[in-house]
This record gives C-alpha cells, structure tokens and sequence, in this order.
C-alpha cells in the first residue's frame, strides 16, 4: 500500500507530468501493527531488542506491474524478544517519512537470536487495476 501523499506524486507525475524527486534507494523497517495510508499506525520493534532499520534497499527493473528487491534484505540478529512482526515498511531513506507498506507472507514471532531477512526477489511490490 503507497501512502495517499505518494499516490499523489505518482498520479501527478502520470497526469499532470509534475516531476517529482523519488530516492533511489529506501529504507525498510517492520511493523507489528498494520499501517495505514496516511503513514501512521506504525508501531516498530524496540531498539533496545537489536532492531535497526535496514538502509540501502534497492529494487530490479519493474515487470508487468511487479517490482522486487535486487539484493538481500537482512536485519541485524535480535538480541531479545520484540513481539510479533506482521508488516514491512519502505521508508525515504533521508526523511524518513513511509512510502509503502505491505503485509508480511507469514507473522514473524521474534525472540532474541532471531534473523529477518528478505531472499533477492523474495518482497514483491504489485500495482493492482482496480476495474471492477
């Protein structure tokens, strides 16, 4: 899910040709509650359990409307329990402020020594029609 603030860029870009200045790369984070559109609900694991947002993200060219990451996503080792993990967040790496949101394939219960991480290719983003 984009924000509606990204949802705007886009739509503008597309329609209005407004350039607007995308990053090249994002940062990604979890979530243990879902996100909404407006970017809030947001509730990411503690630092004090080892949790660190990962910087540097980058995705492969886009195909049939499906983007995926180009390299290995992995968080640093937990170093205690920080709850249940349900969602991913992509972040502009210097802002900081979410871009998308999706929801993990499987919950993620975190205890300490405990590695997440994203395969190449494995986190898929997907633009839907919504013609109905």
């Amino acid at each position: 899910m984009f924000t509606t603030t990204v949802k705007n860029q886009i739509m503008n870009a597309v329609f209005n040709g407004t350039t607007t200045s995308l990053p090249a790369s994002f940062t990604i984070g979890l979530s243990t509650t879902a996100p909404n559109a407006s970017g809030k609900n947001i509730t990411e694991p503690a630092a004090s359990t080892g949790y660190k947002r990962v910087t540097g993200m980058k995705f492969n060219s886009a195909s049939s409307g499906k983007i995926s990451n180009s390299a290995l996503i992995e968080f640093p080792t937990f170093t205690a329990a920080a709850g249940t993990v349900t969602h991913y967040v992509l972040y502009h790496p210097t802002a900081g402020t979410m871009y998308w949101a999706g929801k993990l394939k499987a919950s993620r219960t975190i205890e300490a020594d405990t590695v997440v991480s994203f395969p190449v290719g494995n986190l898929v983003i997907e633009l839907q029609d919504a013609l109905e």
